[in-house]
């Protein structure tokens, strides 16, 4: 919880200290959209078995594999803002 914390607060300074432009505000909301789609996959799946926690293992290595690669683009935006 706490490196989620921490990156929260990492990326609210870097949004204070860069001027407002249609490039970084969509970039803005590029990242807020894959954090939360990492949550969505992680929690809601684990809660109800979905997604990466699946009983068919082909279905949980698929999201696995889909949960990095969102994870990935949004860390890659957060390094280009």
């Amino acid at each position: 919880m706490a490196v989620v914390i921490y990156g929260g607060y990492l990326f609210y300074k870097k949004c204070m200290s860069t001027p407002l432009n249609r490039r970084i505000i969509i970039l803005r909301i590029l990242v807020l959209l894959t954090f939360f789609i990492t949550i969505y996959l992680y929690c809601y799946g684990y809660y109800n078995n979905q997604y990466c926690f699946d009983k068919d293992r082909n279905t949980a290595n698929f999201y696995h594999a889909f949960l990095h690669l969102v994870s990935c683009y949004g860390h890659n935006l957060i390094i280009i803002l």
